[in-house]
């Protein structure tokens, strides 16, 4: 039964799958790659410490 649903997976599956943007494949995985060490992120959104 596996083995006869696994070949009609494959008859009837779409040739151009969809992928979501954010999955290994997409259109934009990776494009914004974690910063290298020693680089520091401030997250204060332009307010200053009083």
């Amino acid at each position: 039964m596996i083995a006869d649903g696994e070949s009609q997976y494959d008859k009837w599956r779409h040739p151009d799958p969809y992928i979501v943007p954010w999955a290994p494949g997409g259109s934009k995985f990776t494009r914004n790659p974690t910063p290298p060490p020693g680089i520091e992120i401030a997250y204060d959104y332009g307010r200053e410490d009083h």
